[in-house]
């Protein structure tokens, strides 16, 4: 979170956590480089190991444990979703 500008309400912990969350709010990630590649993204929840790194603006999405939503290019802008790993 330490690019955070505007955002607010976000929750990051773990390493990189929520690492490139600029504007978006209302995040939580848990676990080492959970929704890192977050960046104008709304009420998302990543719990567990690089969860959802690839989300950079999708909104209302959950994963959920090691990997759940890494690597897939239709997850960076993945709306209502939920992926477990």
């Amino acid at each position: 979170m330490e690019d955070d500008t505007t955002g607010s309400f976000n929750t990051g912990v773990g390493q990189d956590a929520l690492l490139n969350n600029t504007t978006g709010s209302g995040n939580v990630g848990i676990g080492w480089n959970a929704l890192s590649g977050t960046v104008t993204s709304n009420d998302n929840i990543g719990i567990g190991y690089a969860t959802g790194v690839t989300l950079t603006s999708g909104d209302f999405n959950i994963f959920i444990g090691r990997g759940a939503g890494a690597n897939l290019s239709q997850v960076a802008t993945a709306t209502n979703s939920i992926a477990i790993g």
